[in-house]
């Protein structure tokens, strides 16, 4: 086992950073999942279970590796792609073999709403420098 060094305590910026981060990391998926239920009608959840579907060859995956991508539980997966199902939007697949193998893919109406999602994902990079300048400009104006 390799010999434990001491590290020095943070100073007062490192420890605001460490803080400012665990915030960030407690509230942007909040965040970002209520934008999606709102503007998309989807969880951030089953956002990022259409993307890695519809990054994947044949867009297509077997459920452990869909869970690992999407970093859920197996439990958890099968509630997102049940509901996904449920909108006509991913199609799965049981092979009779043992083990069980389960694949999901996405529908064409899957296919179309990921598309759309990448879609408003290049708008939102190439516009965030502009909604950062306005948002600067009315807070600048309020003052």
């Amino acid at each position: 086992m390799p010999p434990v060094t001491t590290l020095p305590p943070l100073d007062v910026e490192e420890d605001a950073l460490v803080r400012a981060l665990g915030r960030v990391m407690a509230v942007a998926p909040k965040l970002i999942d209520a934008d999606l239920r709102r503007d998309a009608g989807i969880s951030l959840t089953e956002y990022s279970t259409l993307m890695h579907l519809s990054e994947s060859p044949e867009r297509r995956m077997r459920m452990g590796e869909l869970a690992s991508a999407c970093d859920l539980s197996l439990s958890g997966m099968t509630r997102a792609v049940a509901r996904l199902e449920s909108d006509g939007l991913v199609k799965r697949e049981v092979f009779p073999v043992i083990p069980p193998k389960v694949e999901y893919e996405l529908t064409d109406l899957g296919r179309n709403l990921a598309d759309l999602l990448v879609q408003i994902r290049v708008w939102s990079e190439r516009h965030a420098p502009d909604i950062r300048e306005a948002r600067a400009m009315a807070e600048a104006n309020s003052e």
